[in-house]
Parts: structure tokens; C-alpha cells; sequence
């Protein structure tokens, strides 16, 4: 099966989520994989005259409805309209500017919408897109493949001692997210003051300057006992992108303002109108550093189920103390992480193989593989130029990242905040 993957991403390095779910179509036996990185290269007119089977349009593209951007990378793409390959999208974060989505499935004829969230979410996500000619399957946002899944557990052998008893690591979400985009935070606030009083240590940050990524955040989980948490997602439904407008303006105007204010304001009885809520990546990553996860209860995609596979808390952490409690006990968090590790780590069942083929299959549905082989040497061509097209990128980033970091190292503190809020990079 030939598959095209359009994606749009210019940061590096790459984060290793984002990496792996890109590659996904690789792992599958059979496939020829071409991949197009509209954010960094044209998109070569050859292109639409190779004999693909599947279009895929990566979760990479459609973010930049976060940006304003989409509409000039559907542009871009436009000329893909052309083949008569089956167009499948992977959107996610799905409840925000609805509407570029459903204008792109009309637009270019998608088969397969890819979504994250469960089923009963759909009716309100996708209620204009006609079911009789668009499929909407559900998947996880990410998954683990096996040699990175390896690579985690041997991060974690080698951080024998776990000094940290609570960990976490996560961002201010804005009130046009919902009360569960805040929880986010809310979480980080309450363990960080009250799980002291038990004698459990911390390391719960919001600032962006202490993310960690790749190998460094799995080393981070690994020196963790727990790992706090809630599902990802949101509860408000933001088809157009107003009520995000609406709230910048007013928080821009009131800073001072809370959510019950903002929401007043700005978005009335709107706040649950979406089932917005999927598992994340790192709740899997969890399981595989044998970190074990306290989360506000929820349905985590029918994968992890309470006081097996994690300890819940209330959304509105009334049973607190009864938690932190538990957190003292050695023999619980042992039984939960291997009960963890063996059901989403050592089953292999939530892997990017899996997910790949699981997408592929629904694309063969009632449908036969056109058996076109393209040859060896287009196949070398349009690879050679995806990768020299992330040599510059590199290039780029690298040329102008050091001096901003070396002067950002030696100039007085001051100017070193003054020259990160300028250039917008850390």
C-alpha cells in the first residue's frame, strides 16, 4: 500500500510523541511511506500523480487552526484534491475552530475522520459532515510503540532510586477551555500544597521553563513514585474560535478576573457542552516507567480502570486526605504499577502498529489496494527532499537559536528576560 502523510511542523527536535505517531504508517508490513511537510517545502506537483492508496493528513497540519494559519496550508495542499487516493485526517483537539474541519472534508473529499474522542461526541463534532460518505473511527492520541517503549524501561532501570514521591509537569490552561481544561492546573495547585503536611516530596511545576522532553521527561517519571494527572481534553465546544476570542479579549481587559467571571462573561452555560475528554500519551508513558498515576476520575478510553491500573481523586478533591494517605503505602502502588505495566506496556495492545493497521484496514473496507508499485527511485527522490528540507530547518534553528542562548546566558538577568520575551524562545 503506497500512503502519503501530509504533516506541518518546523521545531526542533521534534518531540518523540509526535515523532512516533508520525511514523506509525512505517510499521505496518507493506506500506511505501512518502512523507510532505508543508511548514517547511513545497509540495512537489509529482506528487499528485504517484499512485497512492491513502492520503494521510497528520494532527500536525490541522494545528495550525491554533494559529490562524490553516487556511493557508489548505492552499497549499489544494493540488492533493486531485488524487484519487482515499483522503483520511487525524485532527484531535477536535472541540476548537470545528468548523475548518468540516470545511476541509467537504472540500477534499475525506473517507476517514480519525478522532480522539469517544463516539458520543460526534453527533455534536461532526453533526454537518455526511456519515454516508465520511467514516469516523476512534484511536487514542498516542500510543507506544515497542522500541520506544524499550527505550523508556531502560530509562527507568537506570533511576533505581525514586526520590520524588509526587511529579508532575503541565501548563496554565485559559478559562476558554472549560472547567476540566483548568483542572490542569488546579491539580498541580492542591498536591503542591497539601501533600507536604504527609511528608511526600514534590516536584510540580506549571512554568514552562521546567517542560522536559523526550529522554529527559522519561528520566523524570522514572525518578517519580506517582505521577498526578487528568484526562486530556476539555469540556467547552469552540466551533468557530469566538468564544477563545471573546475570552482573550476580556482577561485581556480584567487580568485579575476569575473563571466563574470570565466564564459569565464570556461563554453562559456553555461550559460541558462537549464529552471532550481522551486518554494522553503520557498516561501510557507512565505505565512503562512503572510510575504509578493518581488521576481525577474519569473513563481514560476504557484503558485504565480505577485502583487497578491507577488511584482516583474527585474532581473536586474532597477525599483528598483519604488519598494522600494511600500514597504511604508501598505494597498499593507496587500492585497498581505492575498491574499497569502488564495490561497497556507488556500486552503490546496500544501501539502504533496496531493503530496504523487499525486505520489501514478501515481505508480497505468493502475496497481493494490498487497494487501500483512506485518505483524505487521516485519513492528515494521525494524522501531525499523531506529530509533536506529538515537538514535546513535544523540549520535554521541552530543558527539562531545559540546566539540567543549564549546571550541569553551571559548578559545580566534583566536583559535576559527582556531578550526571551523579544524573541519569544526560550
Amino acid at each position: 500500500m503506497n500512503v502519503l502523510v501530509v504533516l506541518a511542523y518546523d521545531q526542533y527536535p521534534m518531540k518523540a510523541t509526535i515523532w512516533d505517531h508520525l511514523h506509525a504508517f512505517e510499521e505496518v508490513e507493506g506500506t511505501n511511506v512518502v512523507y510532505v511537510n508543508l511548514a517547511i517545502q513545497r509540495l512537489d506537483p509529482a506528487l499528485v500523480s504517484l499512485p497512492f492508496d491513502v492520503i494521510v493528513f497528520h494532527y500536525t497540519f490541522f494545528a495550525q487552526r491554533f494559529q490562524g494559519r490553516f487556511e493557508k496550508f489548505m492552499a497549499m495542499a489544494e493540488l492533493l484534491k486531485q488524487s484519487s487516493a482515499v483522503k483520511v485526517i487525524i485532527p484531535q483537539d477536535e472541540y476548537f475552530n470545528t468548523r475548518a474541519i468540516w470545511n476541509f472534508i467537504a472540500e477534499f473529499e475525506v473517507s476517514v475522520v480519525v478522532s480522539c474522542l469517544s463516539e458520543e461526541s460526534w453527533p455534536t463534532l461532526y453533526q454537518p459532515v455526511c456519515r454516508n460518505s465520511t467514516t469516523i473511527v476512534e484511536a487514542l492520541t498516542g500510543y507506544l510503540s515497542p522500541a520506544r517503549a524499550k527505550r523508556i524501561e531502560r530509562k527507568a532501570d537506570q533511576e533505581y532510586t525514586r526520590e520524588i514521591d509526587v511529579g508532575y509537569r503541565s501548563w496554565q490552561a485559559e478559562p476558554w477551555l472549560g472547567r476540566h481544561g483548568m483542572l490542569k492546573a488546579q491539580i498541580a495547585d492542591v498536591f503542591s500544597e497539601h501533600a507536604p503536611r504527609y511528608g511526600l516530596r514534590t516536584d510540580i511545576s506549571l512554568n514552562p521553563r521546567d517542560i522536559l522532553l523526550n529522554d529527559d521527561w522519561y528520566r523524570f517519571m522514572a525518578r517519580c513514585k506517582y505521577m498526578i494527572g487528568v484526562e486530556g481534553g476539555v469540556s467547552m465546544f469552540d466551533p468557530d474560535g469566538s468564544i477563545r476570542a471573546d475570552v482573550s479579549a476580556y482577561t485581556t481587559a480584567h487580568p485579575t478576573a476569575n473563571f466563574d467571571e470570565v466564564e459569565a462573561a464570556c461563554f453562559p452555560d456553555q461550559d460541558g457542552n462537549l464529552p471532550g475528554k481522551a486518554i494522553s500519551p503520557r498516561h501510557l508513558e507512565c505505565c512503562a516507567t512503572r510510575t504509578c498515576q493518581v488521576l481525577v476520575e474519569g473513563h481514560y478510553a476504557g484503558v485504565l480502570k480505577p485502583w487497578e491500573h491507577y488511584i482516583p481523586i474527585k474532581a473536586d478533591f474532597s477525599d483528598l486526605d483519604d488519598v494522600l494517605a494511600a500514597l504511604k503505602d508501598d505494597t498499593l502502588r507496587d500492585g497498581i504499577t505492575r498491574r499497569a505495566y502488564e495490561h497497556a506496556v507488556a500486552s503490546a495492545a496500544y501501539t502504533y502498529e496496531g493503530f496504523a493497521r487499525a486505520v489501514l484496514e478501515e481505508r480497505l473496507r468493502g475496497q481493494q489496494v490498487s497494487g501500483a508499485i512506485i518505483p524505487n527511485a521516485l519513492l528515494a527522490r521525494h524522501r531525499r527532499r523531506y529530509q533536506r528540507a529538515w537538514t535546513r530547518a535544523r540549520r535554521r534553528n541552530h543558527i539562531y537559536r545559540f546566539p540567543v542562548q549564549w546571550l541569553a546566558g551571559v548578559l545580566p538577568p534583566g536583559f535576559k528576560r527582556q531578550l526571551k520575551a523579544l524573541l519569544g524562545r526560550s
